[in-house]
């Protein structure tokens, strides 16, 4: 998601407004997946699930929402 919105900005300076926009689409649609993927696992995580495997997991997942 992130190197959407980067390149999304590098587009803009360029004036390719559309492909601009793009990258915010593909950006946006990243994040939410990532996000989903995220509760998921926290929602495991609460319920007792993977106890030794889920916080590392959890700690790459924010890592690369961020």
């Amino acid at each position: 998601a992130k190197s959407c919105y980067v390149n999304s900005i590098a587009k803009a300076k360029e004036g390719d407004f559309d492909a601009a926009a793009e990258l915010v689409k593909q950006g946006d649609e990243a994040y939410n997946g990532g996000h989903e993927v995220h509760m998921k696992l926290l929602q495991a995580e609460a319920s007792g699930a993977g106890k030794k495997t889920l916080p590392l997991l959890l700690l790459h997942a924010e890592d690369q929402m961020a």
